[in-house]
């Protein structure tokens, strides 16, 4: 009943507390994937505008390689943004888990399996006779001293 009970309550605080975080965390991944798409287009746009502007002859093309060379640069740096903002959120997360967190699990005791009936009564019979052995030697010997002391 505990651990049913800290489980859900360790859910709830997860998802009350962190629902803002999550949502964030989201908006920022989605961010970052389109980021990331659009920077990869445009990173085969300029490596083909470099391939072209080999061959030409005219400063027209330097200038669109120019200028795709400041896109890729500030998309690269959107990305990075986004990256830093997603490791910042998923830090937030790790700060805002449960107060309560479980160390070790409660282990049960082992269930007893007793001993057939048989063998429990012949083990109970063999340590009858060794204690009631135990029994009269300390009995005869104890006598035998009060005996010495008595005489």
């Amino acid at each position: 009943m505990v651990e049913t009970w800290l489980k859900t309550m360790t859910h709830f605080y997860t998802e009350t507390r962190s629902q803002k975080t999550l949502e964030l965390l989201q908006l920022h991944t989605s961010r970052r994937d389109s980021v990331l798409s659009i920077l990869s287009g445009e990173e085969r746009k300029l490596a083909r505008a470099q391939d072209y502007s080999q061959y030409m002859v005219m400063p027209s093309g330097r200038v669109n390689e120019q200028r795709m060379s400041q896109n890729t640069t500030y998309l690269q740096g959107l990305y990075m943004d986004a990256l830093r903002n997603i490791d910042a959120l998923r830090t937030s997360l790790i700060r805002e888990s449960p107060l309560v967190t479980i160390i070790d699990e409660p282990t049960y005791p082992l269930p007893v399996t007793p001993y057939p009936r048989g063998k429990a009564i012949k083990i109970g019979i063999a340590l009858g006779i060794v204690l009631s052995f135990v029994m009269m030697f300390l009995i005869t010997t104890y006598q035998n001293m009060m005996k010495k002391l008595q005489e």
